[in-house]
């Protein structure tokens, strides 16, 4: 697979400055911030990380857009890079989605939206035009497996790519880029040639493919086996053609990860820890900040009872950042044990930035 905006070390080495702050003891606001607007969506897909929570009749949660549009405003003074929209639930359901998506606009803070694409029709030409990416989830090469896996009618299928076509214009959106997301499981995994086809035919930018997340709220029929990884790998190899508009992305180190922890002797993780969650930050749709994507439920470590910094509704986001707290909360999740990390290559970079005093001024 060639580098692209998944690729996690190259990530990490854009990110060397906030890492050589962190190694030094220093606490960076973070390169980005995950708004999740609301906990409601319209799909019901069966690999869906927040599942429960999404299909929770108690847990209908959605952030205040007023205050949503301040907190825009109190992290593009604070040198946040970027804002991504995502889930949890569907963003674009937030009532006042396409208002907070100009505020960023605006505020000329670089943002991005993570959809299913029903409800992208919401957004106006020039809200749509200002964001920097788009990402449609659509994990189906057909209108059959599409309707299974997301839970919705056959007719969902061409309007969603619908959505796809109309923001992969480029003579409406030439500074917009437009992926498809494909999550692998054992449901969808024969569709992924088609869905690249489909993809390319659309005008997308990319299609991303990659194995469904264990969370603490997956609802997952069954991981794929080693076998059906080693082919699903094989097949995204295949995939990547000479085609320099269109890209085929596929994270192959998460497919390993998975068949290693399958073995009855996992692969060591001695680098899997939380220092450098300080480049990332995620607001929940109930207001809380955590500082990782796993982290939602106070059961999820039971040396840290409450996960979170705190409350946007209670105080601002600087005033969360970088206490005693923080540092405490991170300590703790340090011995968690995950078996899969979000932050695993940002932790090897930020290893490699500690202990290289000989080479970094030499090639």
């Amino acid at each position: 697979m060639r580098f692209g905006p998944f690729d996690q070390m190259a990530k990490a080495l854009a990110q060397r400055p906030h890492l050589e702050t962190i190694a030094r003891g220093g606490f960076p606001p973070p390169v980005s911030v995950k708004i999740e607007l609301t906990s409601v969506c319209n799909h019901d897909c069966h690999f869906c990380a927040y599942r429960r929570i999404v299909a929770s009749p108690k847990v209908k949660d959605r952030l205040d857009g007023d205050r949503v549009l301040a907190l825009v405003d109190e992290l593009a003074a604070s040198g946040v890079q970027g804002l991504m929209f995502t889930g949890g639930g569907e963003p674009l359901l937030h009532p006042r989605a396409d208002e907070i998506l100009s505020r960023c606009r605006e505020r000329g803070i670089a943002h991005a939206l993570i959809t299913n694409g029903s409800r992208l029709s919401r957004l106006s030409d020039a809200t749509l035009g200002g964001l920097r990416w788009v990402r449609f989830s659509i994990n189906a090469g057909d209108a059959e497996a599409y309707a299974r896996v997301h839970g919705v009618g056959l007719d969902a299928w061409e309007a969603v790519w619908s959505e796809v076509r109309r923001a992969a214009d480029k003579a409406r959106f030439p500074a917009l880029t437009v992926g498809v997301s494909f999550v692998v499981t054992s449901w969808n995994a024969a569709g992924i040639e088609r869905s690249a086809e489909l993809a390319r035919e659309s005008g997308a930018d990319y299609v991303h493919f990659r194995p469904a997340f264990q969370g603490p709220d997956t609802e997952l029929d069954r991981q794929l086996d080693p076998a059906e990884i080693e082919a699903v790998v094989a097949r995204l190899q295949a995939l990547t053609t000479g085609d320099e508009r269109f890209h085929v992305y596929g994270i192959t180190r998460r497919f390993a990860e998975i068949e290693a922890a399958a073995r009855p002797t996992p692969a060591s993780r001695e680098h899997i820890h939380c220092r450098s969650t300080p480049l990332v930050a995620y607001v929940l749709p109930d207001g809380k900040v955590s500082i990782c994507t796993l982290v939602r439920s106070a059961s999820f470590n039971a040396s840290v009872p409450d996960p979170f910094l705190g409350s946007v509704y209670t105080s601002t986001f600087a005033e969360l950042w970088g206490t005693e707290r923080h540092r405490a909360i991170i300590a703790g999740l340090s011995t968690s044990g995950c078996t899969r990390c979000h932050f695993a290559e940002y932790n090897r970079a930020l290893a490699l930035i500690e202990r290289d005093d000989l080479h970094a001024r030499f090639l």
